[in-house]
């Protein structure tokens, strides 16, 4: 938890990370969290909302470049038995059959724009001469940015809790106890389709399915389709049926 770091170190010299062995040949990062001081109890709390935006997603031909560019590579390899016929290529280029003749592109129409994240934290510390404390609780959540339409469940999600307490005692002038425990609790899902999902998106033509029509998923006979399209239809390889993935992750780590 961000929140609950007050110094951060790198050391990169020999010497500085002799201690650690083989793990410290590359360096090593020494965060120190936040610890309690003598005073009264003090109570702090924010909130934070974000914004998720893709660097860059990549532009597809259309259904009528596709065909076309699709036709020529045949062409230049003087076989001309497996073209697409010219008044399909037209019905790619005029619309006027969209759910036989579709034209999508996948990535746009899976895909929103942007997605929230939010995190909250609240931090509680004080102590007296001889017991101080710090403790912290923080929720993290960050959305997918699967298209709504495609449903909730399937889409990307973490949801994340923080735990952090930390205690310092002094016993006598010369001898001081630190007590120092971490906990989070994860929530990481994902479409039933797992990686191989971008890989479907990436390869299906634009023509490969009718796609959503009307918040509906419209899966039609294959025979109705060509054989360049048949079976590369990313909706129904990585989302339609396959439900989705739910990986939980518990760590405590607990130092004195």
């Amino acid at each position: 938890n961000p929140a609950n770091i007050a110094n951060l170190s790198i050391l990169k010299d020999a010497s500085a990370t002799a201690v650690y062995g083989v793990k410290g040949a590359n360096g090593v990062i020494i965060v120190d969290t936040k610890r309690g001081q003598t005073g009264r109890t003090r109570i702090t709390a924010n909130v934070s909302y974000g914004m998720q935006v893709p660097t860059k997603l990549p532009d597809y031909a259309d259904s009528y470049d596709w065909a076309n560019t699709y036709n020529e590579s045949y062409l230049n390899d003087g076989d001309s038995t497996k073209l697409i016929p010219q008044n399909v290529v037209d019905h790619y280029r005029d619309q006027d059959i969209p759910l036989i003749y579709p034209d999508h592109d996948w990535v746009k129409e899976i895909f929103d724009n942007s997605a929230m994240e939010a995190r909250t934290n609240i931090n509680i510390s004080g102590g007296s001469e001889n017991v101080r404390y710090f403790s912290s609780l923080g929720y993290f959540k960050q959305d997918g940015l699967l298209s709504e339409d495609l449903g909730a469940d399937q889409n990307f999600s973490y949801d994340r809790f923080n735990l952090q307490t930390n205690v310092d005692l002094t016993v006598t002038p010369t001898t001081e106890i630190s007590f120092t425990s971490s906990a989070r609790v994860g929530i990481r899902r994902q479409p039933g389709g797992g990686n191989e999902f971008w890989g479907w998106i990436n390869s299906a033509p634009p023509m490969a399915s009718a796609g959503i029509v009307d918040g509906n998923y419209i899966k039609v006979d294959r025979g109705l389709y060509q054989p360049w399209t048949s079976s590369r239809d990313p909706l129904e390889k990585g989302l339609s049926d396959k439900g989705y993935q739910e990986n939980k992750e518990n760590r405590l780590n607990i130092n004195m």
